[in-house]
């Protein structure tokens, strides 16, 4: 994972997660376990989405080999840069250089501007493998098996035919009680018949008319209907552009562009169809669970120019305009989402002038970047049109009834005679739909009848579809959500010219792409060979550029394998610089040796197992770690390997052999990442680029920007600091204490000192280690028992000082409680009127984690607990409900807090998020600013500072914080029952599925853990499945304040109280801080506190860490 710059992060301003990163993790520990041979890894990695037969993980029915290239786009990600083509440029070289380090053993970069200075690598080698990679644009790939992704499409397919036969013969049925149903809706429907409405069409000709009579006025009912003609007609004659050559990706865009009348099925509920469709390209015509990505082809901006995309969507599904291949939304990446009616959404592109751009619809989880977490999601698109500044737009008025006047050429004179064009030009629509020749103008008239309720369209009325439309309900319920990974998507292979000097600005001659010069020249072939973009094949050339890797006459690849194995076995490579087997790197101590592992990995079918077992069984292998006098004068630094090295534990092995020691680890293999508190082995902790786990990284865990071989291994003075003082090493150390002390099988302290060392440091106590040791644990429980006895008689003195306090100013509290309850009793008048909307789930604590509307509890985690009816959160615990049991989109969030300190950041008060805390909408406290209050969200994907005023008042009483989440995606936060700072526009309301939603107090979302938790009291908390207005929320405030702060309660009293109080916390803090000073006496007893001492004091010794 090092030699790849494994990590699950872009970094830079927001850090966004690269989704799902961690099953490349989980492939590699597949792949070594089964010992896959390496050169099938290496194809993998390099063009596992493109091989002809993939390797298939047999036991999960899911393709392995295409999970490999989820490497490539392990690259750092800068935030908004104003230059897309100099980031395109520095990601794709990021991917040369990693590629060619890990692979190759090359420093392939440095030509980047010239030829390389001492290795046989041209710049034209360094611009051919350049162009491979950037043929290629960032992307998502499904791993499921074909016959998973295609689940039941021939059932489906066909059930859709039978329903839309039976469909359109009901629909047809029904036109001779129109004429009635049209009559009787304009005289009920009223005021809420829309505007531009078939209804409302009707309804003016319908009046125009005199109702039932011959119209008196026939220049009326002409000027009507001609007017009506004129605005729903269009003038000319609309072309979207052609589609087919853009590229698709995913099983939902597999039938490539539809014609007019695709329609869909209805999910769910009594309606049969839910829509019917203009041509265009769908990725939900079988299924919303259908994975679907669709891109243009590369446009070079010569001018000023607007995009107009005529599309529609939803599920969190998105379109955007990508320069350069830039994945990242930021200031001028714009980023639309989609919404469940046809729409023309514009993007300006005038500052993008002279880049290449290309257009990208993609599903939520489809996005190669921006990734949703929507399992439902999909889009279509009707047309895309680039138009230059100053030409015609394209004409986005609503041409729903177009085909209504298309063939209506006479204003009607007669009741009659309205009914029957109407029936006409619906008679003419169905029948075409049934033959498969809908026009795009006849599919948006049946669309605009579906949905104002002129078709039948419940099953009640049409019981002869219930049967099909069920069944596909059943067998579309049963297609599997596609698991994503990030990958590349193959579009057309273009070689790259060189970089004058490596400056992206002065470009030279065009350069083949191809393999290095010094083993094959050859260029790869520039045909595409992508007649069915549903399916692109190796247009890069990424797959003849894995075979060249593994060619008999390239020694690089596998002498580069067999050196890192050594390296990894015995501290150091046969090339001491893994990275760089060239001229600048180290010369091989024994490249004889290095040749015939080279080989012999070869003709052992590329076998890593079978290497390490010939290594470990190997007399170097099994050399002592003492040197003897005459290797020390003649090979002081040990490059002949007369002895073993002495090798300190990498970062992993180290925090594992403290969870292992402890009996604490956790063994379950595979799995999304989890963050450093987890008992899980290492491998398995999160690896953020912003926020690295400390105690990985103070024992030199690499920072993932670029390929590590060789990591360094340093002894300073912080592992030792965090050994000694790391929480989590105290409490391992606790934890390993206590599990010695209950082994009824070890008899008495001799055999748990023996036990200690066997367990810690692989060998048994020598005799002078067990009689200090005996001593120590004696000398340790005499210091331990005076301890005890003078915390005992400081818990007395601060607890009479306590009492104390509370005797003075506890009746003034209640008196001030009082005096405020009957002030209001008399409301103001602006709030009297207004009825805050009941919240879903509420909680004072009065009774525990009770809650007061649901009878739903919440469960108390780590060291949560409520105390004088509030939750009390110390930065360790945290309380959860159960699943909820509603869904949610707009919504109020809202509690009363009190913080412990404003300089922590980042705690969440009260948070809604998904089961797996991926998706959130959170009150978080300083996160991005210091003292600010803030809507926190996954990845920042919501959230936008409110430039509130730094808090001050949350420490020495509570205030009242609720955040507001209206369906358009506006946010708007209120303190105290007035508005704080100013509210938002976010991308867009994230709804929270029923049964798949939580609620959480004092952590920013799940998993637990670091900055997330919150120090500080919630004394109310509540939920609101709508968005409050600031009326409500500032009733909801005015009926919950009943708190009275200690400041508020000092200002009362005499001045011999508040000198009294004074004098009696400076005793407190000072009793505090002896306590402080003897240390915790949160431990069980003594005996405990002794063996977690001697525990604590095995770890910090060098011989844990070392490796003899």
């Amino acid at each position: 994972m090092d030699w790849i710059r494994y990590a699950e992060s872009h970094g830079s301003e927001g850090d966004p997660a690269i989704d799902n990163a961690w099953m490349y993790r989980d492939y590699l520990i597949r792949a070594l376990n089964d010992d896959v041979p390496i050169d099938q890894l290496i194809r993998e990695h390099v063009a596992g989405d493109l091989l002809e037969n993939p390797r298939i993980n047999q036991a999960g029915q899911f393709n392995e080999s295409v999970i490999g290239t989820a490497h490539w786009r392990m690259v750092f990600h800068g935030f908004a840069p104003t230059d897309a083509l100099d980031e395109r440029v520095r990601f794709t070289d990021d991917q040369v250089n990693a590629f060619t380090k890990a692979f190759l053993g090359l420093t392939v970069s440095c030509a980047r501007c010239h030829d390389h200075k001492f290795d046989a690598i041209s710049q034209a080698d360094y611009y051919a493998l350049f162009g491979i990679l950037n043929s290629c644009r960032p992307g998502r790939a499904t791993i499921d098996l074909p016959e998973h992704q295609n689940r039941h499409r021939e059932a489906l397919t066909q059930l859709k035919t039978e329903i839309k036969n039976a469909t359109a013969a009901a629909w047809l049925q029904s036109l001779d009680a129109l004429p009635q149903q049209l009559q009787n809706r304009v005289a009920t429907d009223g005021q809420s018949i829309a505007e531009n409405s078939l209804l409302a069409t009707y309804r003016t000709l319908y009046q125009s008319l005199g109702y039932e009579k011959q119209s008196d006025n026939q220049a009326d009912i002409k000027a009507d209907w001609q007017r009506l003609r004129t605005t729903h007609l269009p003038a000319t004659a609309h072309n979207p552009k052609d589609l087919s050559s853009w590229f698709r990706y995913g099983t939902g865009l597999s039938s490539g562009p539809s014609p007019a009348g695709e329609f869909i099925v209805s999910g769910d509920g009594n309606a049969v169809i839910s829509a019917i469709h203009p041509a265009g390209i769908f990725s939900n015509l079988i299924s919303s669970k259908h994975a679907a990505r669709l891109t243009s082809p590369d446009i070079k901006l010569d001018g000023d120019y607007e995009i107009w995309a005529n599309v529609i969507g939803d599920g969190g599904a998105s379109i955007r305009y990508v320069v350069q291949n830039y994945p990242r939304n930021g200031t001028v990446y714009p980023v639309a989402q989609l919404q469940p009616k046809w729409q023309w959404q514009r993007f300006d592109v005038q500052y993008w002038n002279g880049d290449d751009i290309h257009i990208e619809l993609a599903a939520a989880m489809d996005a190669p970047l921006l990734v949703g977490q929507q399992s439902r999601s999909w889009f279509g698109v009707h047309d895309v049109q680039l138009v230059r500044k100053g030409e015609p737009k394209p004409d986005n008025s609503d041409r729903s009834l177009a085909a209504l006047f298309a063939n209506w050429n006479e204003a009607p004179t007669t009741v009659q005679s309205l009914d029957a064009a109407i029936i006409d030009a619906l008679r003419l629509a169905i029948l075409a739909w049934q033959k498969g020749t809908l026009d795009d103008q006849q599919a948006l008239f049946l669309n605009r009848c579906l949905q104002e309720g002129i078709l039948p369209n419940r099953m009640a009325d049409i019981p002869s579809v219930e049967t099909a439309v069920n069944r596909y309900r059943e067998l579309e319920s049963d297609i599997p959500v596609p698991k994503r990974i990030p990958s590349l998507d193959e579009t057309v292979g273009r070689n790259q010219p060189l970089m004058i000097r490596g400056n992206h600005k002065t470009l030279g001659e065009s350069i083949p792409r191809r393999f290095l010069q010094a083993i094959d020249s050859t260029p790869y072939s520039t045909s595409n060979n992508n007649e069915s973009k549903a399916s692109p094949t190796d247009a890069s050339g990424r797959l003849r550029l894995a075979e060249d890797l593994l060619r008999d006459d390239n020694p690089l690849t596998r002498r580069v394998i067999a050196n890192r194995v050594w390296h990894h076995l015995f501290g150091r490579g046969i090339v001491s610089t893994p990275d760089n087997l060239g001229r600048l790197g180290d010369t091989p101590t024994h490249p004889e040796l290095l040749d015939w592992m080279a080989n012999r990995l070869s003709q052992n079918h590329w076998s890593l197992k079978q290497l390490i077992r010939t290594l470990v069984t190997s007399q170097t292998w099994q050399a002592s770690s003492t040197p003897n006098p005459e290797a020390i004068a003649i090979d002081p630094d040990n490059r002949l390997w007369s002895h073993a090295r002495l090798n300190r534990l990498e970062a992993e092995a180290i925090r594992d052999s403290l969870l292992s020691v402890s009996g604490s680890i956790d063994l379950t293999p595979l799995g999304p990442p989890v963050g450093g508190n987890s008992a899980r082995r290492s491998i398995y902790v999160g690896v953020r680029r912003n926020s690295l786990d400390p105690f990985l990284r103070v024992f030199d865990f690499p920072e993932p920007f670029s390929a590590t071989g060789r990591r360094d291994s340093t002894n300073v003075p912080a592992q030792s600091l965090t050994i000694m003082n790391d929480p989590r090493v105290v409490a391992l150390a606790t934890s390993w204490a206590t599990k010695v002390l209950g082994d009824q099988t070890l008899q008495d302290d001799r055999q748990r000192i023996d036990q200690m060392f066997r367990s810690a440091l692989g060998r048994p106590a020598l005799a002078t280690e067990l009689s200090q040791t005996l001593q120590f644990i004696d000398q340790s429980k005499q210091l331990y028992a005076e301890m005890r006895s003078e915390l005992d008689r400081l818990d007395v003195s601060a607890k009479q000082a306590r009492a104390r306090i509370d005797a003075i100013m506890t009746p003034v509290r209640q008196q001030l409680i009082q005096e405020r309850e009957s002030r209001s009793s008399a409301p103001d008048q602006n709030l009297a009127s207004t009825q805050t909307p009941a919240p879903i789930r509420a909680w004072d604590f009065a009774e525990g984690t009770n809650d007061r509307v649901a009878s739903s509890p919440l469960t108390l985690m780590g060291d949560a607990k409520v105390k004088d009816a509030a939750i009390v959160l110390e930065g360790n615990g945290y309380a959860v409900t159960q699943p909820l049991d509603v869904s949610l989109r707009a919504k109020t969030i809202e509690a009363w807090v009190q913080l412990s300190d404003t300089n922590q950041r980042g705690g969440g008060v009260i948070t809604i998020q998904t089961l797996d805390g991926n998706v959130f909408d959170s009150i978080v406290f300083g996160e991005k600013s210091p003292g600010q209050w803030l809507a926190g969200s996954n990845n920042f994907a919501r959230t936008e500072s409110f430039d509130g005023e730094v808090e001050k008042d949350a420490v020495d009483q509570p205030v009242q914080i609720a955040i507001v989440y209206e369906e358009n995606g506006r946010v708007t936060a209120y303190r105290n029952g007035m508005p704080y700072g100013k509210p938002y526009q976010s991308r867009g309301i994230q709804p929270f599925v029923a049964g798949q939603s939580i609620l959480s107090i004092g952590v920013r979302h799940l998993p637990a853990g670091g900055n997330r938790m919150l120090k500080g009291t919630v004394h109310r908390a509540k939920l609101y499945n709508a968005a409050l207005s600031a009326k409500e929320v500032r009733t909801s405030f005015e009926s919950g304040t009943n708190f009275v702060s200690d400041m508020t309660v000092i200002e009362r009293l005499t001045s011999d109280q508040r000198q009294e109080i004074e004098r009696l916390r400076i005793e407190i803090a000072g009793t505090d801080g002896l306590r402080s000073e003897l240390g915790s006496s949160s431990r069980k007893n003594d005996t405990e506190a002794v063996w977690a001492d001697l525990a604590h004091s095995l770890i910090t010794l060098p011989e844990f860490i070392y490796v003899r």
